[in-house]
């Protein structure tokens, strides 16, 4: 099935596909969607993160999709995250200064509990699970880059890094690479932070001077390592064979 999903802040979350050549409506929120993911075992599953702190769940196969809800956050979502190899394990980030891991197979309506509370002292841009699943890594405005480690993920550590951008630039998301070594990070230089993680601080950055704008958000393409995909702030798309 070839689709594409898309969510606005106007609450809007719309679905493509591809082979029938229609855009239709899949999903209306009274509140803005902040963030969307899908788990890797369920691709008919999708959870949407929603501005007061909320997640829900819903089956993008139904025509009339009734979405299942938890208060997680005091503030909105910015990312959901599933582990790769345990999709019953879900990591949120949010504006309240913190991000979480979830056990969806405990996961109760009232007062849901995270498996781990990482805490920043500014709001969290992103929480993303490293691609063997054993390693979180979480992006905060108190521009520490968090690493969260262990068989419980009961190991944190921090690392600076400079996360502030002005007001009209996306803010940074830290992300893995093909394996669990690396973090890639945009800074204001325009260039891309490269960060050990055995060794928990800077590696090197990388420029070119072809990128003539802040670089704010990445993707790495899932089948070919080293292939890295950049948007800027200047509006441009760039795709670096690293």
């Amino acid at each position: 099935m070839d689709i594409i999903i898309t969510s606005c802040y106007d609450g809007f979350i719309r679905l493509l596909d591809v082979e029938k050549e229609s855009f239709d409506l899949l999903y209306t929120s009274a509140y803005q969607v902040f963030s969307i993911c899908r788990p890797h075992d369920n691709m008919n599953s999708l959870f949407i993160g929603e501005s007061y702190g909320s997640v829900g769940s819903l089956d993008i196969r139904s025509s009339n999709p009734n979405s299942m809800s938890w208060d997680l956050h005091a503030e909105q979502i910015y990312t959901i995250d599933f582990n790769s190899q345990n999709t019953n394990l879900m990591a949120t980030s949010s504006k309240d200064g913190t991000a979480c891991i979830w056990d969806l197979r405990k996961l109760a309506h009232l007062h849901p509990q995270p498996l781990k509370l990482v805490r920043h002292k500014d709001a969290v841009n992103s929480a993303y699970f490293s691609p063997s699943g054993n390693l979180l890594a979480t992006t905060s405005k108190d521009n520490n880059i968090g690493l969260i480690s262990g068989a419980n993920y009961e190991v944190e550590s921090m690392i600076y890094h400079s996360n502030k951008t002005p007001r009209f630039i996306s803010s940074f998301r830290g992300i893995w690479g093909w394996d669990d070594s690396f973090i890639m990070v945009g800074n204001m230089k325009k260039g891309v932070d490269v960060i050990c993680v055995e060794e928990k601080k800077l590696a090197y950055t990388m420029a070119d001077r072809e990128i003539n704008a802040i670089p704010c958000r990445f993707d790495a393409h899932p089948m070919l390592p080293g292939v890295l995909a950049i948007s800027t702030a200047g509006g441009r798309v760039y795709v670096w064979d690293i």
